[in-house]
């Protein structure tokens, strides 16, 4: 039985939008995947400094870091803490206030990390149970290099799942 040509030329139409569809997504997911690599990489930028017990180049990093976040999408309760944890590391010299401020910074970016697994790729997260606040952050890479207790204790730590 011969197909009638106008069912032909829709099942071509369709398949085409289908086509069309799926290339018009691709573009916009590696959007968001750029959005979360570049404000990973400027969190892990503080983290790399805080590790190295260096509040001035923490606060330079946290400045741009601050900025960064200022479109990101998500619960905007959760958005704003992220912005103010990380205006606090930005606005102080004490090393030890900038910690405390970048593990709230770190238990907000975990958790809106944790729901978004295209901000997971190539991210890894630890945890140091010495620490008092909140324990864990994320990094970008190996060696685990600790921000919390820089160099007092650089290797403390282990590697655990992205939760909150």
């Amino acid at each position: 039985m011969k197909k009638p040509k106008w069912v032909v030329v829709f099942v071509v139409a369709m398949l085409t939008l289908a086509a069309v569809a799926v290339q018009a997504e691709a573009p916009k997911a590696e959007a968001v995947q750029a959005d979360w690599q570049k404000i990973l990489k400027e969190y892990d930028t503080v983290r790399e400094a805080l590790s190295r017990d260096d509040g001035a180049a923490a606060q330079k990093a946290a400045k741009t870091a601050e900025a960064g976040l200022v479109g990101l999408r998500g619960d905007a309760a959760t958005v704003k803490a992220l912005q103010s944890a990380a205006g606090r590391v930005a606005s102080t010299p004490d090393l030890k206030l900038s910690r405390m401020a970048f593990g709230e910074w770190s238990r907000g970016l975990i958790t809106l990390v944790a729901a978004q697994p295209e901000a997971q790729r190539g991210v890894l997260c630890y945890q140091c149970t010495m620490t008092k606040t909140y324990q864990k952050w994320l990094q970008l890479s190996e060696p685990l290099a600790n921000p919390y207790w820089g160099s007092q204790m650089l290797r403390c730590g282990s590697k655990v799942a992205i939760a909150p």
